[in-house]
């Protein structure tokens, strides 16, 4: 028997977990996935699921601190905090800053 690994970047990410559940649903061993940057395809359920279980004992996600694609599509207050992050630059004692009070009331509408 050889070791099925599924990995994928940022979309291929949320593909290789949707691989990966579709694999482990169909019972076919999938030992390992790895994602990188991966949006959120998945909602956890709110009972105990074998299944789920046993995907989130599998999956191993790495996310970058200011990328915004693995908090997609739960990430308002996170959009927020980047956008206000991104948008103030410091040249010396000069600092210039966006203000992003409109934007965070915006996505809270979402």
């Amino acid at each position: 028997r050889k070791d099925v690994v599924l990995c994928g970047h940022s979309l291929g990410g949320g593909y290789a977990i949707l691989s990966a559940l579709k694999f482990l649903h169909m019972r076919f061993a999938v030992d390992q996935v790895f994602v990188f940057g991966a949006p959120q395809v998945i909602v956890p359920p709110s009972d105990h699921n074998p299944l789920w279980d046993k995907l989130n004992s599998i999956t191993h996600a790495f996310v970058n601190a200011y990328d915004i694609v693995p908090r997609l599509p739960f990430c308002t207050d996170y959009l927020a905090e980047a956008a206000k992050h991104c948008l103030t630059k410091s040249f010396g004692c000069l600092k210039i800053s966006a203000d992003t009070t409109q934007l965070s009331e915006a996505l809270k509408r979402q």
